[in-house]
């Protein structure tokens, strides 16, 4: 009976602490598993005495394959969520359709160009000419340089998230070295346990990490085919900023570069392989204005009969570059200088600078006009903005649900707790009452031989 009194004692402390719990965040449901002992026959007896019960161990109510389904899914949510967030935040910085993209500008630089075939002569028209072009130049490189600037941006947070992966994989390591003490010394390790799962789960969410349990109870964390957390072993990550501004994450002891998932994945994804597309889609759309627009410049005549030179230039005469270019510096004395001509001696002659403005409906670049092929970029950011908000809401559905199957096997439910100790203490009552009647039937035999004075 005083195995009784003690199992039953340990359900009721149990069910008070699932329900003290019942909100903190990683708390897996304990039970405590009751089992009976053997039983005996008594020695040249027929008699049999029962050999009560005892607990035999506190049990955490865990789904492994569901975890498991948790953490894939945790990881391709958080990507895509990184993703989706990232792609309407280039919308935003293309600042298309609002009307003060590159779309506007282009357009009205066209238009300029058009105007100065009307009217060649017109200091006014050329000069309208000249600082709409410069308008152009200071728009590409202004988004070329909010383009960079959220690269560096996420090149900061990918440093963040690698030094949180690298604390979080000790912590796990921590955690796998005092389960295995508690182990040993026989002590219960649930909460131990939860801990380490909730650690498991961000690093899920961080790195889509996946995890594997090694023959001595701990845990292995893999991210792609390499152990981040090995039992107590941890293999750090590194974050090596690159001479272009971006960032490649390698493992610290090799070198090898990481290919996991989560968050990590979705921020490299966006530094180096979306952002720096939409560079280049940029800068080659600048740099065929430039080429295309100077071939042509460079046939014309000026307004004193000398034939064009560069329309646009480049500061420091290296490669092309969006930071380089710039209207020829030379119109900012004379506008006389812009060669709208095509016959030299005619000052009224602008057809040169309307063969300029026919650019505008020339397939100069992939088969399409500059607009053209700039519009398909804005089409482009977009259908992939939409597409990554898409997939991220279908995420979110799918991690909810899983969440939700994994809260029916783990999570405290009040009900269930409550009728678990109105159990208990019955149990427990019934054992006590057991043990009263058991000391009076002791009590009565003593009374009865006379051994009461004895």
């Amino acid at each position: 009976m005083k195995r009784a009194l003690a199992a039953q004692q340990l359900r009721l402390s149990v069910a008070a602490h699932n329900i003290a719990n019942s909100a903190t965040e990683g708390y897996s449901r304990q039970r405590v598993i009751i089992r009976a002992r053997q039983g005996t026959v008594l020695p040249n007896s027929l008699r049999w005495t029962g050999g009560g019960v005892e607990a035999a161990e506190v049990q955490r109510q865990r789904d492994t394959f569901m975890d498991a389904l948790v953490r894939f899914e945790l990881g391709r949510t958080a990507e895509w969520e990184v993703l989706s967030t990232g792609w309407q935040r280039l919308e935003s910085i293309m600042q298309e359709p609002a009307g003060k993209g590159i779309s506007e500008y282009l357009t009205a630089f066209w238009d300029t160009w058009r105007q100065l075939a009307t009217l060649p002569e017109s200091s006014a028209s050329r000069t309208a000419l000249r600082e709409q072009a410069k308008s152009l130049v200071a728009v590409f490189q202004e988004l070329d340089g909010q383009l960079v600037a959220y690269r560096e941006e996420l090149a900061g947070r990918v440093d963040a998230l690698v030094t949180e992966i690298n604390s979080l994989a000790s912590r796990v390591a921590v955690l796998n070295r005092d389960i295995t003490r508690a182990q040993a010394a026989g002590r219960s390790t649930a909460d131990l346990a939860d801990r380490r799962d909730l650690l498991v789960d961000r690093l899920s969410t961080a790195v889509g990490a996946q995890v594997n349990v090694l023959e001595d109870g701990t845990l292995q964390v893999m991210v792609g085919r390499q152990a981040l957390v090995d039992g107590t072993r941890v293999h750090r990550l590194e974050s090596v900023p690159q001479a272009d501004g971006g960032r490649l994450v390698i493992w610290e002891e090799t070198g090898d570069q990481v290919s996991g998932g989560g968050q990590l994945a979705g921020l490299l994804a966006l530094a180096e392989t979306h952002v720096a597309a939409l560079r280049t889609r940029l800068s080659r759309l600048a740099e065929t204005l430039y080429s295309k627009v100077n071939e042509l410049h460079r046939q014309g005549y000026d307004l004193y009969g000398n034939q064009g030179g560069d329309f646009f230039t480049l500061k420091g005469g290296s490669g092309f570059t969006l930071n380089a270019l710039q209207v020829n510096p030379a119109f900012d004395q004379e506008v006389a200088l812009m060669a709208a001509a095509l016959d030299p001696g005619q000052p009224g002659d602008g057809r040169n600078a309307l063969a300029i403005a026919a650019l505008s409906r020339e397939p100069v670049i992939d088969g399409v006009t500059l607009n053209e092929f700039h519009r398909q970029t804005l089409a482009e950011l977009g259908v992939s903005t939409a597409t990554a908000r898409q997939l991220h809401e279908n995420q979110q559905l799918i991690i909810t649900d899983l969440q939700r199957q994994r809260e029916a096997v783990s999570g405290v439910n009040l009900d269930e707790e409550i009728v678990t100790l109105v159990e208990a203490q019955h149990a427990y009552a019934a054992a006590a009452r057991v043990v009263e009647v058991m000391d009076r039937m002791l009590a009565t035999l003593i009374d009865e031989l006379g051994l009461a004075g004895r």
